[in-house]
C-alpha cells in the first residue's frame, strides 16, 4: 500500500475496508493522522518489503503514530485488536486428497512467507506445538501472492483466510487439530510523548465501541 490518503469520517464501512486493503502480512499500514476539523486524515504509508517487525522498528524510531498489523506482543507497544483471521490450510482447486494429521501436512510443499515476517513467527510456533517442521519450497510476501501461487498448483499454504481470499480459485480447508489464528491490530507505543493530539484522537476513533 503506497502513500494512499484516506479520510475517515466515522463509518464502519471505511475503517474496514481500510483494514482489509492493508493488513496482509506485509501490507501492513503504518499511519500518521491529521485532524481535519470534519474528521480524520489518515496517511497510510508502506511498501512491498514493509512487514510487521519492520513496521514495528519504525515506530520506535519515531517515523510513525501509530501501525495497522498483525498482533505482535511487543512490550513496548499497546495494542489493540481489530480482528482475528482464522489459520486454514489451502490447496488447489482441483487437489482431491486432504491431510488428516500435521504429519500429513508437514510432509506437503508448502508455499511459506518471507522469513523476517509475523506471519513466520506464528507458523514456527503452530510447528513447535505440534512438534513437525514444515517444508517450504516457495516464500511469498504475502496472502494475495501466496493465493496466486497456490492457485497455480505450485504447492499448498497455512494463511489467514481473509474475504480476500475468495476471489482466488482455491480449495480452503480445516487445518489437522488445534485452533489458530493471526490477529490484526492498531499498535502504538506505551510511552510516546511526541505522538501529537491528531494521532490520539483518531486511535481513540478507531479503538471506540463505535468503530467495531
Amino acid at each position: 500500500m503506497l502513500g494512499a490518503i484516506i479520510l475517515i469520517m466515522g463509518t464502519i464501512a471505511t475503517i474496514g475496508a481500510f483494514a482489509d486493503s492493508s493488513v496482509a502480512d506485509n501490507g501492513s499500514a503504518a499511519v500518521t493522522a491529521q485532524d481535519s476539523g470534519d474528521g480524520y486524515i489518515a496517511e497510510a504509508q508502506g511498501d512491498a518489503t514493509d512487514n510487521t517487525p519492520g513496521l514495528i522498528r519504525k515506530i520506535k524510531e519515531g517515523q510513525y503514530d501509530l501501525l495497522i498489523c498483525t498482533e505482535s506482543g511487543d512490550e513496548e507497544l499497546a495494542e489493540y485488536r481489530l480482528r482475528e483471521d482464522p489459520l486454514v490450510l489451502i490447496v488447489p482447486e482441483d487437489q482431491k486428497k486432504i491431510p488428516d494429521s500435521w504429519a500429513a501436512l508437514s510432509a506437503l510443499p508448502l508455499i511459506g512467507y518471507e522469513e523476517s515476517s509475523m506471519m513466520e513467527q506464528i507458523l514456527s510456533a503452530v510447528a513447535r506445538e505440534q512438534e513437525i517442521r514444515f517444508r517450504f519450497s516457495l516464500r511469498a510476501p504475502n496472502e494475495d501472492a501466496i493465493a496466486a501461487l497456490v492457485e497455480h498448483q505450485m504447492g499448498c499454504a497455512v494463511i489467514p483466510w481473509t474475504r480476500a481470499m475468495e476471489h482466488f480459485r482455491i480449495r480452503r480447508c480445516p487445518l489437522p487439530g488445534g485452533s489458530y489464528s493471526r490477529n490484526t491490530c492498531i499498535a502504538v507505543l506505551k510511552s510516546d510523548s511526541g505522538r501529537g493530539e491528531a494521532a490520539d484522537k483518531f486511535l481513540r476513533f478507531l479503538t471506540s465501541p463505535r468503530s467495531h
